[in-house]
C-alpha cells in the first residue's frame, strides 16, 4: 500500500514539475518495476524523467515503451555516474545531430559508459566532454560518435583537454 502511495505521489511530482498528463507520467510507474532491478528508487526514475522531459525535446514524442527504456537507461546511468542532465543533454545531440532515435541513443551512452571504463576515465568526465565536444561533432553527423571515442583516446594518451584538442583541430577545419 506505501508503494503504491509512493507511486502516486511520485507521478504527481512528475506532472507537477513538468507539466506533463497522467499517462504520461504513468511512464515513471510503468518504469519503476524494470529499474527495481538495478536497485533505482520511483525518485531515481523521476529524475530521470523530468531531466529528459526538460531537456530531450524529442522525449515526449517518443512511444510510451521506447520512453520506458530512454528513463531507466538515464537512471541507470545516473548511478553510474552520468547526470540526468548530462545524459538528457547528450541524447538531445546524438538524436538531432547524429540522426539516431532515443533507444539508439541510450544505447550510445551505455557504451560509452563501458569506453570510460575501459579507457579509465570517469564517466561523468567523459560524458562533460561529449556535450563540450558537441557541435564539433555534429559536423560528423553519425560518424560523431566514433570521432569522439578516438578523440577521447588522444586526450587520454597526450594529457590534452579534449577542448584543447578540438582547438587545435578546427584550426584546420576548412
Amino acid at each position: 500500500v506505501k508503494l503504491a502511495a509512493d507511486l502516486g505521489d511520485t507521478e504527481n511530482a512528475f506532472i507537477r514539475a513538468t507539466n506533463s498528463s497522467r499517462d504520461f507520467a504513468r511512464t515513471i510507474t510503468l518504469t519503476f518495476e524494470e529499474g527495481r532491478k538495478f536497485a533505482m528508487s520511483a525518485k531515481d526514475m523521476t529524475a530521470a524523467g523530468v531531466a529528459l522531459t526538460t531537456t530531450f525535446t524529442d522525449f515526449t514524442f517518443t512511444a510510451a515503451d521506447a520512453r520506458g527504456e530512454i528513463v531507466t537507461a538515464t537512471a541507470a546511468l545516473a548511478k553510474l555516474g552520468m547526470s540526468n542532465q548530462a545524459t538528457a543533454q547528450s541524447l538531445q545531440l546524438l538524436t538531432k545531430s547524429f540522426g539516431q532515435t532515443g533507444v539508439e541513443g541510450a544505447q550510445t551512452l551505455a557504451n560509452l559508459e563501458k569506453f570510460a571504463e575501459n579507457l579509465g576515465v570517469p564517466l561523468s568526465k567523459l560524458s562533460a566532454d561529449f556535450i563540450t565536444a558537441g557541435d564539433s561533432l555534429a559536423k560528423l553527423g553519425d560518424n560523431g560518435d566514433e570521432a569522439f571515442r578516438r578523440l577521447a583516446k588522444a586526450s587520454k594518451v597526450t594529457g590534452l583537454e579534449v577542448g584543447k584538442l578540438l582547438n587545435i583541430v578546427n584550426q584546420f577545419d576548412t
